[in-house]
């Protein structure tokens, strides 16, 4: 009798620690997510992963049986589907707890395509599949999650769903889509998207397009945020150590700046001046890179804007990535080239 009363307290308490260490996120947690950049300093939870479904060409295949790969070189990758439910499409099928996060099509067109969630009676979301992209349905309404860039249109407003998720195409729809989505553990809790946003929820939503819009002028709004600014010349060959700070800390922004030749010149430059970052006692850096590479504009100086990282026109570079450490964060740049470089930078290091 003792033993079935240890393992019934034993099984009770594994329920009630499961219970309280389920999730539960509501709409604006998951919007959030689309902005913080910290987050991504934390692993997932166990059994959080991340998947996509396409349009890719079903006749490029792995055949398990013989271990070889199958009209690998198909390419009609724009009309690809799950299978048909009688006259639609199957585009997608997604057991939740989830979120998709990205809806994206090269060539969405008037045929509706169809989202299921869950035990609704009816369709979550019901639009041709161009209502999805072209800023006339809500929420799908805020040009910094919903665009077209580069002949690809894009949709980035979360749609969470807690037990179920079927997507389906009516002919006509276009070509080329994906759904890009994640699935969480089982316990967590999630809301089911529901087009009708509450106050709260468009407010969420409202914030994060402020900050996709000109992802560049994020900064640090923490009140005791060590700033570094300065401006060193680097002699040819010299490996110059222009920061070393004391944690625990994480650095939440680097900006630089330097004078540049013209292409294609700038291009060798910005290979010639390296970049390395140690944690704490590392004898090998963690991050090394060319800096044009670091700053995501390589082969030379090409102006962009990203939430992460971009070159302003002004000719400043900005990295964005969230870099915590424990004990110190030493960084260098060295010069490889056969000039003395002089190089502006901004450090923001947060608590």
């Amino acid at each position: 009798m003792k033993i079935k009363s240890y393992l019934v307290c034993g099984l009770s308490l594994c329920v009630c620690m499961n219970i309280l260490l389920a999730e539960t996120y509501t709409y604006m947690d998951l919007v959030k997510r689309l902005t913080d950049l910290k987050s991504l300093s934390i692993l997932p939870q166990e059994g959080e992963f991340c998947g996509q479904y396409s349009s890719y060409d079903r006749s490029s295949r792995y055949d398990p049986e013989t271990d070889k790969y199958i009209n690998w070189d198909a390419n009609g990758d724009g009309n690809g589907y799950l299978g048909m439910e009688g006259d639609r499409y199957i585009l997608a099928e997604i057991e939740g707890p989830g979120c998709i996060w990205r809806i994206w099509s090269a060539k969405p067109e008037n045929g509706r395509v169809i989202i299921y969630l869950d035990d609704m009676s009816t369709p979550a979301v019901d639009l041709p599949f161009i209502g999805y992209f072209d800023l006339k349905n809500e929420p799908f309404t805020r040009p910094g999650l919903v665009h077209t860039v580069a002949s690809g249109w894009n949709n980035y407003t979360p749609i969470p769903f807690q037990r179920f998720c079927k997507i389906v195409a009516e002919k006509g729809w276009g070509q080329y889509y994906h759904f890009v989505y994640s699935v969480f553990p089982k316990n967590t809790k999630v809301p089911t998207f529901k087009r009708n946003l509450t106050k709260e929820e468009s407010d969420a939503l409202d914030r994060a397009n402020e900050v996709l819009v000109q992802p560049n002028k994020i900064d640090s709004k923490h009140t005791k945020a060590m700033i570094i600014r300065d401006k060193k010349e680097i002699l040819p060959g010299q490996r110059l150590a222009i920061s070393k700070i004391k944690g625990p800390k994480a650095i939440s922004s680097i900006r630089c700046r330097l004078p540049l030749p013209a292409f294609p010149e700038d291009c060798t430059l910005l290979r010639q001046l390296t970049i390395e970052i140690y944690w704490d006692s590392e004898t090998s850096p963690s991050v090394w890179a060319p800096l044009g590479d670091f700053f995501g504009t390589a082969a030379g100086a090409h102006p962009y804007i990203s939430l992460p990282s971009g070159l302003e026109p002004d000719g400043w570079w900005y990295s964005h990535w969230y870099m915590p450490f424990e004990k110190q964060a030493n960084i260098f740049i060295k010069n490889e080239s056969s000039k003395t470089q002089t190089i502006e930078f901004q450090i923001i290091a947060e608590p």
